[in-house]
């Protein structure tokens, strides 16, 4: 599976992202569930419902997630893989306080020191990010500075099979592998610390 590949590749930066609920944080933990030191960084909705055999970060607001990015290297080490979960919800709740011109400043930021740990600390940054109305990531005008490749998840419930489609830089279709939702689904009891009574299906 192809798509499985590039999230276990370390050399690159991957943005996986599709609409809400289409299963892009399980497909993401169900490649990762053999790896052994890895660190989740929950943001918004994602801060309540959390996986197993992972180092949690899960900051309230946008100035806990700066202070964790930048203690990231002395919090981890070396040779990490991210999941970088929910990207952009804290930045989107800080535009009611500040400036659009702020907020792209501190997106950058963030990139940056993403960027930076993939090639100085070997880091497997895999962000996980939310599908525009538009067809386009959030925040992709920033992020699009950094990634190296981009899988959009397309949910078929009906047919029971969630499609990972692989895109270029224009986020234009390349490639698509194909998994089957109900197999993917009995990993999320692996993945995924016990409910407490929550709708796990929103979280993922």
């Amino acid at each position: 599976m192809f798509s499985k590949k590039i999230i276990l590749n370390k050399k690159i930066i991957k943005l996986v992202y599709g609409p809400s609920q289409s299963f892009k944080t399980l497909f993401v933990l169900s490649c990762l569930k053999n790896t052994k030191e890895k660190a989740y960084i929950a943001l918004g909705k994602h801060r309540f419902y959390l996986p197993k055999g992972f180092k949690i970060f899960s900051p309230k607001d946008i100035v806990e997630e700066i202070d964790i990015m930048l203690r990231l290297p002395l919090e981890l080490g070396y040779g990490y893989t991210i999941v970088y979960d929910g990207y952009g919800a804290n930045l989107q709740a800080a535009r009611a306080l500040f400036r659009e011109s702020a907020i792209m400043r501190v997106s950058f930021s963030i990139n940056f020191l993403a960027k930076r740990y993939n090639l100085e600390y070997g880091y497997n940054f895999i962000i996980i990010g939310v599908e525009l109305p538009s067809g386009k990531p959030m925040f992709w005008r920033t992020l699009s500075q950094i990634i190296d490749v981009v899988l959009r998840t397309r949910l078929y419930e009906e047919e029971r099979k969630l499609v990972i489609e692989m895109l270029n830089r224009n986020l234009e279709l390349l490639r698509r592998d194909i998994i089957n939702l109900d197999e993917l689904l009995e990993v999320s009891n692996e993945v995924f610390k016990r409910s407490s009574g929550k709708n796990k299906a929103q979280y993922m």
